[in-house]
């Protein structure tokens, strides 16, 4: 199947949900989507997420290590690849967690984020990613990890980008762990319908995928096809959330119709507001805590391994 002809089935989607947004009939909120029933022989459970999306008022979890380094915040470094793969070069973001200078022995899972269809590379860190990731990593909310934020730029096959380009050039510049087990991906909108099918083709890539408000409208065809030919032990664990405003909404339950019925674990979940930064940002806590759940116990384990060496 030629990738970018899946690519353009999801920017006429998105276009066309576009055209649409704030036109369609408000749908009256749910606390969550139907879920399916948890999937045997997964490589690890889905985690709760917090009751709270306050990085301020999250409580501890004893699974965590509270940071303890000199560097008191993560950074974000800019950077671009030129690569022959691509039309011209890829620029990204790189958020890096306190203490990643000064504990050189240690790696990280990494977390891929997309951005929407009239954002950058600067998107998520404008929703206060970075600034979310500091205080649930410092409190020992949650455990260390990379955040990774390309900009697909006109003439960029994200997916060539993402997996021939941009994951090799990561593990090798930073101190990544390799495996899908250590690999999560999402995105906001039209980024949430590429990661989808990023996830469901690569699945020896990833095995964690966010879909936020996700725009996928008319591919439920080659969806289902990528998410069959996955064996179900492989197949990613999905969180799915969305707007009760959202003129996406209609589509997203189709989507997680279509995932749930083909015995994919997605947890879902309708909140109140729309298509907009506002909605995004204030559900950015409740992301972070999702994905990086899934490493929590490894994540600890290894800072305890390493503070005996130390000792």
């Amino acid at each position: 199947m030629q990738t970018g002809g899946v690519l353009r089935v999801f920017l006429i989607g998105t276009l066309l949900s576009l055209a649409t947004y704030g036109c369609s009939t408000p749908i009256s909120p749910s606390s969550t989507l139907t879920l399916p029933p948890a999937t045997p022989g997964k490589a690890h459970p889905s985690p709760e997420v917090l009751p709270t999306e306050n990085p301020t008022q999250a409580p501890l979890l004893t699974t965590a290590t509270v940071t303890t380094c000199s560097e008191s915040e993560g950074q974000i470094i800019l950077a671009e690849i030129d690569h022959p793969s691509l039309p011209r070069a890829l620029p990204f973001r790189v958020y890096l967690p306190s203490c990643y200078d000064e504990q050189p022995g240690r790696t990280y899972p990494a977390l891929y984020l997309l951005h929407g269809l009239q954002g950058t590379d600067a998107q998520w860190d404008e929703l206060g990613i970075d600034e979310t990731a500091n205080a649930l990593i410092e409190r020992g909310i949650l455990p260390p990890f990379l955040i990774i934020m390309p900009w697909q730029r006109t003439g960029i096959d994200i997916d060539t980008a993402v997996i021939d380009v941009l994951i090799p050039h990561i593990d090798k510049t930073y101190r990544t762990r390799s495996g899908p087990e250590w690999r999560a991906i999402g995105g906001i909108s039209r980024g949430a319908g590429q990661a989808l099918q990023i996830a469901l083709t690569h699945a020896d890539t990833f095995s964690i995928l966010g879909l936020h408000s996700p725009a996928t409208l008319n591919a439920e065809g080659l969806i289902l096809q990528w998410l069959l030919a996955i064996p179900i032990e492989q197949r990613p664990d999905v969180w799915l959330d969305i707007g009760d405003h959202d003129s996406l909404l209609p589509s997203a339950q189709s989507l997680l119709n279509l995932l749930s019925q083909n015995e994919l674990e997605v947890i879902g979940h309708i909140n109140p507001g729309d298509h907009t930064s506002d909605y995004w940002r204030a559900h950015i806590a409740g992301y972070l805590h999702w994905y990086a759940a899934h490493w929590m116990n490894a994540s600890s384990l290894e800072a305890e391994m390493l503070e005996r060496v130390i000792d």
